[in-house]
C-alpha cells in the first residue's frame, strides 16, 4: 500500500508541475503579447470619443505643422489653420475616429518631433476637446475642456484624413 500511495502521490505532483508550467507558459505569452498589443494606459478616454462619435458639428482641420501662429483667429492651438470641414455624417466621424482609436494598439512611443498637420475639435457634455495630430511621429495631443493635455501615441497613416481633406477641397500643409 505504501508504494501505491507513494506512486499515486508522485502522479499528483507531476500533474501539479505540469500544470504550474503551463500556466507560467500561458501566463508569460499574455504578458508578451499584451505588451506589444496592448497599451493599457495609452488610449482616448471614452468622454473624448463620444464626443467626436456624436457632435454633428465635429471638424477636422488641416493645419500648419509649425506652431507659429499664436492666438489668431485662424489658428487652433498655435497652429494656423489652412483648411476645415465639419463631420456632419455620423459614418464620416466613425470612420476617421477608428482610425486614431484603432491605431493606439501596439502604440507605446512616439517620435521627438511633434509637426501636426491635422486637428479635430468636437463638444460633448463636458465641453470641447482638441486633438492636434502628428501622424509623422505618433502622437496625439489632446486638449480637455478642463485645460488638462493628454498625450496619446497612435500608429497610422494620415492617408485617410487627406483622402478626406481632399476631396472637400480643403488644402493640406506640405507632407
Amino acid at each position: 500500500m505504501k508504494e501505491a500511495e507513494k506512486s499515486s502521490r508522485q502522479q499528483s505532483c507531476i500533474r501539479i508541475g505540469c500544470l504550474a508550467v503551463l500556466g507560467l507558459g500561458a501566463l508569460l505569452f499574455i504578458v508578451v503579447f499584451v505588451q506589444y498589443r496592448y497599451t493599457p494606459f495609452n488610449y482616448f478616454p471614452a468622454e473624448v470619443v463620444e464626443a467626436l462619435q456624436t457632435d454633428p458639428e465635429a471638424t477636422l482641420f488641416s493645419i500648419n505643422p509649425l506652431s507659429d501662429a499664436g492666438d489668431s483667429n485662424d489658428s487652433l492651438r498655435n497652429h494656423r489653420i489652412y483648411g476645415k470641414t465639419v463631420l456632419s455624417s455620423a459614418a464620416d466621424r466613425a470612420s476617421l475616429v477608428n482610425v486614431l482609436t484603432e491605431s493606439t494598439r501596439g502604440a507605446w512611443e512616439g517620435a521627438a518631433c511633434f509637426d501636426p498637420r491635422h486637428a479635430l475639435r468636437a463638444t460633448g457634455p463636458k465641453g470641447t476637446y482638441d486633438l492636434v495630430i502628428c501622424f509623422g511621429c505618433g502622437q496625439v495631443h489632446v486638449y480637455h475642456p478642463d485645460g488638462r493635455k493628454q498625450l496619446v501615441f497612435i500608429r497610422a497613416s494620415s492617408d485617410k484624413y487627406n483622402s478626406y481633406l481632399t476631396a472637400r477641397d480643403v488644402p493640406l500643409p506640405d507632407q
